[in-house]
């Protein structure tokens, strides 16, 4: 840009809020409603929401990690029995936290998760690691 080119541009002017009297005299003099910008901006049409009423969308959530620590718990007697009444897949758990518990032994309850990859054990009071 020349010099001229410089000088013609506008100045910009700076508003620092709160000064809405500023604001609505800058958006009157050029013009701008918000309510007529609402939809050009990306507000939706009243057809696309008809639309999108008819569709539903099904998401099935799956959990993989779980954390139990800090719980007190003794034992791991009936845990998968628990676990598969309120998880739809719980014998796909990937990582199992036990952590600072009160368990003493590690039980065969754990083969029931055979996608076990991660278990937290530590903080508990398990003696024999047969």
């Amino acid at each position: 840009m020349n010099e001229e080119q410089k000088e013609n541009q506008p100045k910009e002017k700076i508003i620092k809020a709160p000064q809405t009297q500023q604001i609505t005299s800058i958006l009157q003099l050029h013009n701008i409603s918000l309510q007529q910008n609402k939809n050009a901006l990306g507000g939706r049409k009243t057809e696309d929401t008809k639309v999108e009423s008819k569709k539903q969308i099904v998401v099935k959530r799956e959990t993989l990690t779980l954390f139990l620590q800090n719980n007190e718990l003794r034992n791991l007697i009936d845990m998968a029995e628990v676990l598969e009444a309120v998880m739809w897949t719980s014998q796909r758990i990937l990582w199992l936290d036990l952590s600072y518990n009160y368990l003493v032994d590690i039980e065969d309850e754990i083969l029931n998760f055979p996608e076990l990859k991660t278990l937290y054990l530590h903080g508990n009071y398990i003696a024999n690691l047969e």
